[in-house]
């Protein structure tokens, strides 16, 4: 998967808020830290739930290989706050894990993007049903091997 980023309004495989037709528009773009990032950036699924990826890209114009992560692991949620003790002990006996980045985008079992994206990648992070922000919108139980989650993780690779 490759995303094309072109300007702010259209940004290759995902769709901007501008263009969901009358979706909420939770959404929030900016540039800092050397990377343009757009938060919770609606992907709509075919049973009317809107899942929400967090994107963080190069600032320049071109076409990019994509680094795409979905699970329950709330996107938002800085891994050294959500989980202490496993972060100190990640710190302790593997700082090269650590070392090159401030980790305040790092989260639990995902790329950072500190790292990847001055390397040319774009880095997607997708909630799946259910978790941190999803919550709020439409509490579901479900795993990561349920048909709703294979079916949703492959409408958001196809979305636009």
């Amino acid at each position: 998967m490759y995303c094309t980023v072109i300007d702010h309004k259209r940004n290759g495989n995902i769709a901007m808020p501008t263009e969901m037709n009358g979706m909420s528009n939770r959404a929030k773009s900016e540039t800092r830290d050397g990377m343009r990032i757009d938060w919770d950036m609606p992907i709509p699924m075919d049973d009317g739930i809107v899942l929400r990826a967090d994107v963080f890209r190069p600032t320049a114009e071109g076409r990019y290989p994509v680094l795409l992560t979905y699970g329950p692991y709330a996107k938002g949620l800085a891994f050294q706050e959500g989980y202490a003790k496993i972060w100190e002990i990640l710190a302790r006996e593997h700082p090269d894990v650590i070392a090159g980045s401030t980790n305040k985008y790092q989260n639990w079992e995902v790329c950072d993007p500190e790292k990847w994206v001055p390397e040319g990648y774009v880095c997607v992070r997708i909630d799946s049903r259910g978790a941190a922000r999803l919550l709020a919108s439409r509490p579901r139980r479900a795993g990561p091997t349920a048909f709703s989650e294979r079916t949703s993780v492959k409408a958001s690779v196809n979305s636009r």
